[in-house]
C-alpha cells in the first residue's frame, strides 16, 4: 500500500504539527511558493497558497508541519 498527500494539504508552520521539516528547495511562483521538504527521510512537495501571509522559508530551515487525515489517500500496491 501506498500513502499519498496533495500538496497543498500539508500545512505547513502548524504550532502543534507531529512531524518536523526541512526545507531542500523554495521557488515563489507569484500566486503559491512550491517547496521540496524532507520530513522523516522523505522528499515531499508542499504548496503554500497564502502568499501575503506566509514568510518564505529558506533552505535548511526547519519548520514543524502536519496535515488533516481526511488528506491522506491509500492507494493499492503496484501489479505487474
Amino acid at each position: 500500500m501506498r500513502l499519498v498527500i496533495r500538496p497543498e494539504a500539508i500545512i505547513l508552520n502548524r504550532e502543534d504539527g507531529p512531524f518536523e521539516a526541512v526545507v531542500r528547495r523554495a521557488t515563489y511562483l507569484g500566486s503559491v511558493i512550491e517547496y521540496d521538504i524532507e520530513v522523516g527521510g522523505q522528499l515531499l512537495i508542499a504548496v503554500e497558497s497564502d502568499v501575503q501571509r506566509a514568510t518564505v522559508a529558506r533552505v535548511g530551515d526547519r519548520f514543524p508541519v502536519g496535515f488533516h487525515e481526511r488528506s491522506l489517500y491509500c492507494l493499492p500496491p503496484e501489479t505487474g
